[in-house]
């Protein structure tokens, strides 16, 4: 053993006789590589009005991503939790405003996926019969270009719904 640690240290003490000279022009080229990545750094932009651009205000707000049940790109479905509660997220880019069929869409889908709220988030709005619709079931219409505000207003005070969720979470 005392002859194994010999041997160790003194390859050691060789490698770093050998490696001496070449340290400062390793440091160099670290300190180039370093100040090149800081230069040509490139933000990577989200595009307003896409699917990312809608999770990144969840995400802003203290949600997370359980599961993706779709991504395209007219829209997107999403299971994100906050505080123990689950929320049903579904977002269409349709250019005309949304009618009551996705809104019972995503009420089914709110029951069926065992989700406390769903929100459907949409480009150009919603129409009279949707918006009537999404009253008697539940059902948050948020228009994308209110998101941050509507996100701003449940921050402000943690819905019921969601108080409950995250006290049954932590009981169990």
């Amino acid at each position: 053993m005392e002859k194994a640690l010999k041997l160790a240290w003194h390859t050691l003490k060789e490698f770093v006789r050998f490696a001496s000279p070449y340290w400062p022009v390793l440091a160099g080229l670290v300190l180039v590589y370093l100040a090149a990545m800081l230069l040509h750094r490139r933000k990577v932009s989200i595009v307003p009005g896409s699917n990312a651009a809608a999770l990144d205000y969840f995400f802003c707000h203290g949600y997370e991503v359980e599961d993706v049940l779709y991504q395209g790109r007219m829209g997107a479905e999403y299971i994100l939790s906050r505080l123990g509660a689950r929320t049903y997220v579904h977002i269409k880019w349709w250019r005309k405003p949304i009618n009551e069929r996705p809104v019972i869409a995503v009420s089914e889908a709110r029951s069926r996926l065992n989700c406390e709220f769903a929100i459907l988030v949409s480009q150009e709005g919603f129409t009279r019969k949707a918006r009537r619709l999404a009253l008697e079931t539940g059902v948050w219409l948020w228009q994308f270009n209110r998101l941050e505000a509507e996100l701003e207003r449940l921050a402000d005070g943690i819905p019921e719904g969601m108080k409950t969720a995250a006290a049954a979470k932590t009981r169990s």
